[in-house]
């Protein structure tokens, strides 16, 4: 996969403390002083073998290398916008990963009496994982001005020359044994009990750091354990609960290494199917702690910051499949209280996660012509709906409330298809809605910085199939 981009919209500034004032085709940075290119190589292995009809063996190999570098400019996020005139820092960036994996795992079955039936599964897994990268920018040497009632993006190639003063590299080897049993009473109940060792060692270089810094160890067990009713073949009600770990390699400001991510998961509903199982409906409430949690930080470009302790609590609400032969429908509708509940400052306790949306919708439905002269022929129609979003960070509350506004988005596609090929045409936000796909607000400045989202929109696509169907 390879890309490049020329040019950004990132931290759009406010005018009078309003959104969407500036032209929507204004532009933070040009093709000229802002060139990115993304390049990754993805390779995977499978291999499947059969001891006889119960018992398997799996084994999975995957290695992946990228890179992420160039030149870009993004809006100075500490410096209002003064005289009519945007604030702009230059950035260099040369970031190489690597990624190699390897796992194994048994699956059979096997009964332990004439009512209990056992699913097992177990094995090992090894994670090799690395980056590095070279870095610089002009802050606070130089600050590139950009006039919004008439903007001139011409700069000096000159000025954009700075030295790569920074450096980091980055390891995590981690190897870690797991094992499952699905235990089934009765052919009603299934209880689940699972369990991860993890043993990972995490390396990091270029920061200038003491010896006992540089490498740090760890040895966690997660345990997993879910009830699982049966009602019918069809309908069935669950109850779960998962520890999580995560070691967390980003670089920060204070150049120092990240706790690792912890916390657990609980969750319960009900999952059933209709019409021959054609139609699938999912019901769940859930319950999310995560300690320790890693975000993007507003004020440093290219860093994170680390949070306290975020819970979320909500439902999710899903349906899935076909209502007749013709019609289709995906829904999907969730509900999240997500905020900080512990942290050094005891001020920011209470504060909604940042970003994460109260409501959150969408609805999918397609329809296809089966017969006549426009047989082959579909129709669809998309709505997405995005609730407030919280746009103060944890450590920049704000006494008023900041939310990025709600806002709607309808989408719509038409396609053609047969054996032969398929032809599709999408349009996305046909009613050309103004809205932010990711933005904050920063107290200090009283200004807003945002990312504006896509404009009307559309993709073509055309894909020919070359295996002809067997008749009979």
């Amino acid at each position: 996969m390879w890309g490049k981009t020329s040019g950004n919209n990132d931290n759009v500034p406010s005018i009078n403390g309003k959104l969407f004032v500036l032209p929507r085709n204004f532009a933070v940075a040009d093709d000229k002083n802002d060139q990115l290119i993304v390049a990754d190589n993805y390779y995977r292995l499978w291999i499947k073998h059969d001891f006889n009809q119960n018992w398997h063996l799996n084994v999975q190999i995957a290695y992946a290398n990228g890179k992420w570098g160039g030149h870009t400019m993004s809006s100075h996020g500490g410096k209002p916008v003064t005289n009519d005139t945007l604030y702009r820092v230059a950035y260099y960036d040369d970031w190489r990963n690597f990624s190699k994996v390897a796992m194994g795992f048994v699956d059979g079955k096997f009964h332990t009496g004439k009512k209990i039936e056992h699913k097992v599964m177990f094995g090992p897994e090894l994670l090799d994982f690395g980056i590095t990268d070279n870095f610089g920018n002009t802050w606070p040497r130089k600050k590139f001005g950009l006039y919004l009632p008439n903007p001139k993006y011409y700069i000096r190639p000159r000025a954009l020359k700075f030295p790569i003063t920074d450096s980091q590299k980055q390891s995590l080897n981690s190897i870690a044994f797991y094992a499952q049993d699905n235990i089934k009473i009765a052919g009603k109940l299934i209880v689940t009990l699972a369990g991860r060792f993890t043993h990972a060692s995490l390396t990091l270089s270029g920061y200038h750091l003491p010896d006992y810094m540089a490498k740090t160890l760890y040895n966690v067990f997660t345990p997993r354990t879910g009830l699982t009713w049966l009602f019918t073949e069809n309908i069935s009600l669950y109850a779960l609960y998962d520890q999580h770990f995560e070691a967390q390699i980003a670089p920060n400001i204070e150049q120092k290494p990240f706790k690792p991510l912890t916390g657990y998961d609980m969750e319960t509903g009900m999952k059933g199917f209709f019409f021959n199982k054609k139609l699938g409906l999912n019901f769940s409430l859930f319950h999310m702690v995560k300690n320790n949690t890693v975000t993007s930080d507003p004020e440093n470009v290219g860093y994170y910051i680390q949070k306290g302790q975020i819970t979320s609590s909500g439902l999710d609400f899903d349906v899935t499949g076909n209502l007749t032969s013709a019609l289709m429908v995906n829904a999907n509708y969730e509900y999240a209280d997500a905020k900080i509940t512990k942290d050094s400052d005891s001020s920011s306790v209470g504060i909604k996660n940042f970003g994460t949306p109260d409501h959150a919708a969408n609805l999918w439905l397609k329809y296809q012509l089966q017969r006549g002269t426009l047989k082959g022929f579909a129709f669809a129609i998309g709505w997405q709906y995005m609730g407030e979003r919280s746009a103060v960070w944890y450590y920049n509350p704000d006494p008023a409330t900041r939310f990025l506004p709600a806002y709607n988005l309808l989408d719509a596609a038409l396609t053609f298809s047969n054996e032969k090929f398929n032809i599709s045409l999408n349009v996305y936000n046909i009613t050309n809605s103004n809205y932010a796909s990711i933005g904050y607000f920063n107290k200090y400045i009283n200004e807003w910085r945002y990312t504006p989202g896509e404009p009307i929109n559309f993709r073509l696509s055309f894909g020919v199939n070359l295996v002809r169907s067997k008749r009979s």
